[in-house]
């Protein structure tokens, strides 16, 4: 999976932000600097179940969060803020 999402970041979002980059050149968007950035902060991954999850506030982030931890082996019972513990599952840690 690691080598597969290395291969979408290098080669199909690339394109996506060049693309988007000459869009907004071409319509003078002055708002858009340097296209978008690949933000791994907003993605959660379990190796084991060969899941990854973008989490998007207020669509049941705290629901996934929670699935997530469940599925690395966690006590879901002892976590009062899911969000708190973005940290074990976050796919930032890996690629950082």
């Amino acid at each position: 999976m690691d080598e597969w999402l290395k291969y979408r970041e290098e080669t199909i979002l690339s394109q996506r932000q060049q693309h988007l980059t000459n869009m907004c050149r071409k319509f003078n968007l002055s708002t858009f600097q340097s296209g978008p950035k690949f933000d791994f902060n907003n993605f959660v991954i379990s190796h084991q179940q060969k899941l990854l999850s973008c989490l998007l506030n207020k669509v049941g982030s705290s629901s996934f969060v929670f699935t997530f931890l469940a599925l690395k082996g966690v006590e879901i019972k002892e976590v009062k803020s899911p969000h708190s513990r973005i940290n074990e599952i976050s796919a930032k840690v890996i690629w950082n």
